[in-house]
C-alpha cells in the first residue's frame, strides 16, 4: 500500500509477488531511492550462505567481521538444511561467501550440493579472487556444470596484471564472471552497543536509507544483513551485548512462503536502531 501509492492516489494493497510481472518503471519514476530499493528487495528474492568464516585477507571495516571471528566451515549436512527450507520460496539468487569461499575444503561439493536442492536458481560465488589460480580442475568443472556465476572484487592489493590474468583464467574454463571495479574505499559503519533510539520513524529512515540487500542464511533462520547474522561473534571475542528480538530475525519453517518473505524485507528491523547507516563514511581501503 505504502508503494503503489506513491502513483498519486491511495490504493489497496495488493499481493505482493503480483509486482513481479507489473511494470515497476511505472512506479520507479516517481519514487525515492529508498522505496526502489524496497521494490528491489520484494521482487528479486535475494539470499546468501556464508560457507567460512576464514579469509586470506585481513580487512579493516569487514562487514563479515571475518578477522575477529571464530573459525567456522559450514558442512554439507547444514549446507542441505538450509537449501532444502529455502526450495520452496522460488529464490531468484542465492550467493556463497566468506569470510573467503574459496577457502571451503569441499567447495565443489557444496556448489554441486546447491545445484541439486535448488535448480533454477542463480548461483553466485563472491570472492575476492585472489585464490582462483589455485583452484583445482573439480571447481571448474563445477562451477561450468552446475551454472554458476563467479562475482570477483579485487582489492588494492592485487595489482591489475594479475587481476587481468585472473579474468582470462576464469573466461578459459568457460566460466561466467560478473566483473568490479577495484574496491578503494570500505564503509566506515559504527555499531552501537546500545539502541540509538527507540523513535520507529528515525528507525525506519535508517532501514529506508539503507541500500545494503544482503539477507542471510544462517541457523534456520533469515537475518536482514550480514551486521545482524555476524555480529554476535563480537559478544565472543569482546564482550559486547548485541542481541536480536523476534522482530528482526524471520525463521525458516515449513509453512514459510515467499510472500511472508517480501513482506518481512518491507518492514524495518528493531536491531536498525544500533546501526550507524545514516552517518557512515567511506574510509581507505586497509
Amino acid at each position: 500500500d505504502l508503494i503503489l501509492g506513491q502513483c498519486g492516489r491511495r490504493v489497496k494493497a495488493a499481493p505482493f509477488n503480483v509486482l513481479e510481472y507489473y511494470d515497476k518503471s511505472l512506479l520507479e519514476n516517481q519514487m525515492t531511492p529508498a522505496h526502489r530499493e524496497l521494490l528491489k528487495r520484494m521482487t528479486y528474492l535475494y539470499a546468501e550462505i556464508q560457507l567460512c568464516d576464514r579469509c586470506n585477507l585481513n580487512c579493516a571495516y569487514c562487514s563479515h567481521f571475518a578477522p575477529a571471528a571464530m573459525p567456522y566451515t559450514i558442512s554439507m549436512e547444514t549446507l542441505a538444511a538450509e537449501c532444502q527450507r529455502l526450495r520452496h520460496l522460488n529464490l531468484h539468487e542465492i550467493k556463497l561467501l566468506g569470510g573467503e569461499p574459496l577457502m571451503h575444503p569441499r567447495l565443489a561439493e557444496a556448489i554441486r550440493l546447491v545445484r541439486s536442492i535448488l535448480p533454477d536458481t542463480k548461483i553466485t560465488i563472491a570472492t575476492n579472487g585472489q585464490l582462483l589460480g589455485r583452484m583445482k580442475s573439480q571447481f571448474w568443472q563445477a562451477c561450468r556444470e552446475c551454472d554458476v556465476t563467479i562475482l570477483s572484487t579485487p582489492y588494492p592489493n592485487m595489482s591489475a596484471w594479475k587481476y587481468y590474468l585472473t579474468f582470462l583464467l576464469v573466461r578459459k574454463n568457460r566460466v561466467h564472471l560478473k566483473k568490479y571495479e577495484f574496491l578503494q574505499e570500505f564503509r566506515h559503519q559504527l555499531l552501537s552497543q546500545h539502541p540509538r533510539t527507540t523513535d520507529i520513524r528515525q528507525i525506519a529512515s535508517s532501514y529506508l536509507s539503507c541500500m545494503i540487500h544482503c539477507t542471510q542464511v544462517r541457523d534456520a533462520t533469515l537475518w536482514p544483513c550480514a551486521y545482524v547474522a555476524y555480529a554476535f561473534p563480537l559478544n565472543e571475542r569482546f564482550g559486547t551485548s548485541f542481541k536480536t528480538i523476534p522482530a528482526d530475525i524471520l525463521p525458516l519453517n515449513d509453512d514459510l512462503a515467499s510472500t511472508d518473505v517480501r513482506l518481512w524485507l518491507f518492514r524495518a528491523k528493531p536491531f536498525c536502531s544500533h546501526c550507524g547507516f545514516l552517518s557512515a563514511k567511506k574510509v581507505k581501503w586497509h
